[in-house]
């Protein structure tokens, strides 16, 4: 999954993003306010991209979503 929908919505060419649209939703809050209110659930990110689709490494999905101790990235850095 992307770090962010602010992400996506600064990305010129953003790839395969559609299916990941919330209507209006940065007005109330964003993915990384999404994994902190999870907290203390754990949460497992597969294999994370970037708004163009591209692989994100698991240090800069941490880096761009907040490095919330309950969260455990997998991706194939």
């Amino acid at each position: 999954g992307i770090a962010s929908w602010a992400s996506v919505a600064t990305t010129p060419l953003a790839k395969g993003q559609l299916g990941n649209v919330v209507h209006r939703v940065l007005q109330d809050y964003d993915l990384p306010d999404l994994l902190a209110a999870l907290a203390p659930t754990p949460v497992v990110v597969r294999n994370p991209v970037d708004p163009a689709g591209a692989p994100l490494s698991a240090a800069a999905f941490l880096r761009e979503s907040g490095a919330h101790p309950h969260v455990k990235v997998e991706a194939g850095d």
